[in-house]
């Protein structure tokens, strides 16, 4: 019974908070209007006075949703009740454009007076052109304006553009209004700034045309060869990161580059030789000297070294310069492969040097001969490889005077001068007659009696050909003197 008791009082205590708190809700309900005087708290309407700073003829603004606009000279006044909080008051959302060169934006409301003046406070912007000297404006990708408000603003184009040239600020004597400068804060030129910061300061209320410097150099560029100095080279690519290349002609090794933005860079000279880039940081007009190691460097830093080394070594062995002397004739100058067909015996082939443009047969500085023979020994020459003219010659092989093998005799010593006798009787070879007529076939004239029986040496039957002379010297088949 007692737990019953106590439940039907607390269900009766909460339906009395309710029951309260519904009749001091409907009480709170009841609006300011209904108050004597139309304003809250019984406080009768006031004149409102209005007014912009600076002055923005025919401005609309709203106090407690009711649409106001201003006279010409930006004041203006509504009867209302006094305003002690700024969302009841609404400016222009649009900018006031008042000449073609200035706009007003509204900034902000001040409240004074305690409520009963309402001051509505504006931005000027002017219109600024900016023009870019030192390289053509289509090169720059945005340039950067920053005011004395720390505000920054981009622009991607070189048109006029709006700039704000004021601020309204509380002051001792109470508002005013206080002019701001822009400066440039960076022009990118391919990801470079290409301008000092902050060096151009300006008003925008005084100045609306604007010139920016760009910083842009020439460059006077020379080609020259690293170790003997003279002018060299075709062309030079100047190559920065981000940027396009830059190529130049070079005349008598010399080029000049106007305007270049500043940077950094990398000069890579079009030269005949080793074509090594070389950094570069363009701060100012200057001059490059870009040296070239060429063909011609390397030639004289090798291969005189290796001359003067080969020098040391081929000096002291005459038979290895003989060596090398004869395998540089042989690549100067090709081998002709001649075919010598004795009259009697088998065939010798030898290759012998022909100089360029020459008849393999007239270069013959070798005289064929059978090392068991002692008789003159005719035949012909055949060089597959000579012109038409001197394909096939006629040539009369001398027996060898010595064999190559024995060693060289001595000189005598001196001694009294022989006694004049009779003089030796000249030793002669039987010459070759050679017939005009292709079947008949040569003869030969009988030669001296030496003392034992001799036989006439007759040729093949041979084209007609050409008689060389006798050749001094003899050569084995092997081509060895």
């Amino acid at each position: 019974m007692t737990r019953q008791v106590a439940t039907w009082r607390r269900l009766l205590l909460e339906a009395f908070c309710l029951l309260t708190v519904a009749v001091t809700g409907s009480w709170a309900a009841v609006p300011a209007a209904a108050a004597p005087g139309g304003c809250a708290d019984g406080v009768a309407p006031v004149t409102i006075a209005i007014e912009t700073i600076p002055v923005v003829p025919r401005a609309a603004v709203v106090v407690d949703g009711r649409s106001v606009t201003l006279s010409a000279k930006g004041t203006g006044s509504i009867v209302g009740c006094k305003v002690t909080d700024a969302s009841r008051v609404r400016g222009p959302k649009e900018p006031i454009e008042l000449t073609p060169l200035i706009r007003a934006r509204y900034s902000r409301v001040f409240v004074s007076k305690g409520g009963a003046l309402l001051q509505f406070a504006f931005v000027t912007d002017y219109r600024v052109s900016v023009t870019f000297t030192g390289l053509p404006k289509e090169t720059v990708d945005s340039w950067t304006v920053k005011s004395s408000t720390g505000q920054e603003k981009t622009y991607t184009t070189t048109t006029p553009q709006w700039m704000q040239a004021s601020r309204v600020f509380r002051g001792g004597n109470g508002l005013e209004e206080r002019q701001i400068y822009q400066t440039i804060e960076s022009v990118m030129v391919n990801d470079v700034n290409v301008v000092v910061k902050n060096q151009v300061k300006f008003l925008p209320s005084q100045t609306q045309s604007v010139r920016v410097p760009l910083l842009a150099f020439d460059l006077q560029i020379y080609v020259v060869d690293r170790v003997f100095g003279f002018r060299t080279g075709r062309a030079v690519e100047l190559r920065g990161a981000g940027r396009p290349t830059i190529t130049a002609r070079l005349t008598s090794g010399e080029t000049v580059l106007r305007a270049v933005p500043r940077g950094d860079y990398v000069l890579v000279p079009r030269a005949a030789g080793l074509q090594l880039g070389r950094p570069l940081t363009l701060s100012k007009d200057q001059v490059v000297v870009v040296p070239v190691v060429s063909y011609l460097d390397i030639i004289a830093l090798v291969g005189v070294p290796l001359f003067l080394a080969a020098g040391l070594i081929l000096a002291p062995r005459p038979a290895l310069r003989r060596r090398l002397w004869a395998l540089l004739r042989r690549a100067i100058s090709p081998a002709v492969r001649l075919r010598w067909r004795p009259a009697t015996g088998s065939p010798h082939t030898i290759d012998v040097d022909s100089p360029s443009g020459g008849a393999p047969s007239d270069a013959l500085a070798v005289v064929l001969a059978d090392a068991g023979e002692s008789r003159p020994d005719p035949g012909i020459i055949d060089a597959p490889g000579a012109p038409d003219a001197t394909k096939t010659r006629a040539l009369t092989v001398l027996p060898r005077a010595a064999s190559p093998a024995a060693a060289p005799q001595p000189p005598p010593l001196p001694g009294p001068p022989p006694l004049p006798g009779p003089p030796p009787l000249p030793e002669r070879s039987a010459p070759v007659r050679q017939s005009a007529h292709p079947d008949e076939s040569p003869t030969t004239a009988p030669a001296l009696d030496r003392g034992g029986p001799s036989e006439p040496t007759v040729e093949p039957k041979t084209p007609p050909t050409l008689r060389l002379p006798r050749l001094s010297g003899t050569t084995d088949e092997d081509g060895r003197a």
